[in-house]
């Protein structure tokens, strides 16, 4: 099945900004609150004690956002973020472990327009650019068919609508950022001006 590829679906991504020394058309809002939704993700399904498999990709996706943030905050010189960024998602992420069924509920709906969002906030500057920028084909198209083999573990594992919703609907925004690909194709971002 292709939900292995969910596992390092981040590393091409990681890759391009490393490569290319940019994060032109990559957004910050869509990073953080990506990465929000992900800490909840895998602090609810920790807590819920649901099989690993069914969530185990996100505690990996977790670690590899972490490393763009990093990325972000390096090539825009927030040297503090930079700093402090590896310490403070892993110490949320356990910090929210500790809570409350209810409040993970709670949390993990909010993350459900929250992730729309992270993706609404990519397709609309992928739309106002004309371009993808730096954004991955690689990782995205493998974010949209990691999320349909999830969707269908989820649909066999677990009996749980809202993270079957929360699937369903980030394979949906997933879906359009890779039509977005195929239609920006050969779109390039401008050059970037040497100072």
């Amino acid at each position: 099945m292709l939900s292995w590829l969910v596992y390092v679906c981040q590393i091409p991504q990681i890759g391009k900004i490393y490569n290319s020394g940019s994060i032109a058309g990559l957004s910050l809002a869509t990073f953080v609150l990506e990465t929000f939704c992900v800490i909840m993700n895998v602090s609810y399904n920790y807590v819920q004690g649901l099989p690993f498999s069914t969530w185990g990709e996100s505690f990996f996706i977790l670690l590899q956002l972490i490393i763009m943030l990093s990325q972000y905050f390096h090539y825009t010189s927030s040297k503090v973020l930079l700093l402090i960024t590896p310490v403070l998602v892993p110490s949320l992420t356990y910090v929210l472990t500790t809570l409350p069924h209810q409040y993970l509920a709670l949390g993990l709906t909010a993350s459900i327009p929250l992730m729309a969002l992270s993706k609404i906030l990519q397709i609309k500057s992928n739309f106002m650019n004309g371009h993808t920028g730096q954004l991955s084909f690689i990782t995205n198209l493998m974010n949209f068919l990691g999320c349909l083999a999830r969707l269908f573990t989820v649909i066999q594992e677990v009996d749980d609508s809202l993270i079957l919703f929360n699937i369903a609907t980030v394979f949906i925004l997933n879906a359009v950022i890779v039509l977005q690909f195929v239609l920006y194709w050969n779109a390039q971002p401008p050059k970037e001006k040497s100072s």
